[in-house]
């Protein structure tokens, strides 16, 4: 598990990286994807014990999602969230999938995975998921809450905000309606 997740940041850092050989930095970073992504297979095939097995389901759909490989992406975040409900790899799978979704334009099952989401976070005093920060998750609300206006989908970003009012401190969110 720690070296796949080497590997994904090793990836990240080479995409990161601008230098006159773009397509040969893309290729080597879109391997250390794929090695980790094979590297999470195995540590899941491995895992007798049931205790890293969500956190490399959830890294494998981010794997896939740094390859580009929307479909895989989405299939493993949504397993992931059915699988290890409750946890913070499902949370954080959760707003992996519903942003996916509203990229789709299937904003109606977005919009249920980003309050299914909502409901997850509990008391923002006592959140913690190593995962995504409630800063982070407010951040990817407001980001959703924006797409839902850009896309009129008024109804949907009307129902996020009154959802994620409950919950989150969403001043912007608000000020925007």
């Amino acid at each position: 598990l720690t070296k796949a997740r080497i590997m994904l940041a090793h990836g990240d850092q080479l995409r990161a990286e601008g230098t006159d050989d773009e397509a040969s930095l893309r290729s080597e970073a879109a391997n250390q994807y794929r090695t980790a992504i094979q590297q999470l297979q195995k540590a899941q095939a491995q895992d007798k014990t049931g205790q890293i097995i969500q956190q490399c389901r959830y890294l494998t759909g981010v794997g896939h999602l740094k390859l580009g490989d929307v479909r895989a992406a989405e299939q493993a975040f949504e397993r992931t969230r059915r699988l290890h409900f409750h946890t913070p790899e499902a949370l954080a799978a959760s707003l992996y999938e519903a942003e996916i979704q509203q990229t789709q334009g299937r904003h109606d099952v977005a919009l249920t995975t980003f309050l299914d989401a909502l409901a997850e976070v509990g008391d923002p005093q006592t959140y913690r998921n190593p995962w995504v920060s409630l800063a982070a998750f407010s951040d990817r609300l407001l980001a959703a809450h924006k797409k839902f206006r850009e896309a009129d989908q008024f109804e949907e970003a009307l129902q996020l905000s009154h959802a994620a009012q409950e919950t989150l401190p969403m001043d912007e969110m608000l000020q925007a309606e």
